[in-house]
């Protein structure tokens, strides 16, 4: 309710909790609304905005973008409280991440704003943390050029992708 803009919503994996962004406060910032209702609770507080934020399947972290680098990065954070951690720092825009469905990944959307290229990324993580990014390569063996990656199939083996090449199916 009020005067705000909400440009993303999740639903947390146990469907306790509505994740979204909004201005309320002023710029935009992680908050969260218990399904059943009640008063939106805000998660962050950083002066830059914060977007798209999706909970992990085990309920323990946070990931979104934000602009607090300076461009579009993608960040985790403990959902409860705790420091952000950043996980991509190239000068490109990273944006809408996804876990998948083990929590052991995140594909997230990569746009260069040099070359006006699309690519979907992966970082994934084990027991030391989390690797360097990776670009995902198209059937014949080269970087994809799909627009983005909208998440995971249930199977955590595909993804569900937007192609700037092909129309939309009406």
């Amino acid at each position: 309710t009020g005067n705000q803009l909400i440009e993303s919503i999740s639903v947390s994996p146990d469907r306790r909790w509505i994740y979204f962004t909004s201005d309320r406060a002023g710029n935009s910032d992680i908050w969260r609304v218990a399904r059943s209702g009640g008063e939106p609770t805000q998660v962050t507080n950083d002066p830059a905005d914060e977007f798209a934020a999706e909970q992990s399947p085990d309920g323990q972290w946070l990931a979104y973008y934000s602009l607090q680098s300076g461009t579009r990065d993608i960040w985790i954070r403990p959902t409860d409280s705790g420091e952000p951690v950043r996980l991509t720092t190239d000068a490109e825009e990273e944006h809408q991440p996804h876990w998948s469905p083990d929590g052991k990944s995140l594909c997230y959307s990569q746009e260069s704003s040099r070359a006006s290229k699309y690519s979907i990324r992966m970082i994934r993580r084990d027991e030391k943390g989390w690797s360097a990014p990776t670009t995902l390569l198209d059937a014949n063996g080269m970087p994809n050029t799909l627009l983005g990656c909208s998440g995971w199939l249930p199977d955590g083996r595909h993804l569900v992708v937007q192609d700037v090449e092909r129309p939309a199916v009406p």
